[in-house]
């Protein structure tokens, strides 16, 4: 089992804790409206506008989104390999000839 791990994959990201706490969703929660009703009362939320945002993966397209949310919100990056890239990954072959 591999060990899950955090990197701060653009250098320039913060590896943050979350805020917030998300409880299941049920009947109940869904007939309150919107999202609000996801967040546990007595949770701390934040003041100055900003959210805690968790990216899964360092393919290009959770590094982009990485960066770009990064300019308003904190962002954490989590990937589970020893290496960021994804799918996209160099591998050096030889020609037989």
């Amino acid at each position: 089992m591999q060990q899950e791990r955090r990197r701060s994959a653009v250098g320039s990201l913060p590896v943050i804790q979350p805020s917030r706490s998300v409880v299941p969703i049920d009947d109940a929660s869904r007939r309150k409206g919107p999202a609000r009703s996801r967040i546990e009362e007595g949770s701390s939320l934040r003041t100055d506008g900003k959210l805690n945002v968790a990216i899964v993966g360092t393919g290009i397209s959770g590094l982009s989104a990485a960066w770009l949310l990064s300019q308003r919100h904190d962002v954490t990056v989590y990937e589970k390999s020893d290496r960021i890239g994804g799918h996209s990954n160099t591998v050096t072959a030889s020609l037989g000839g």
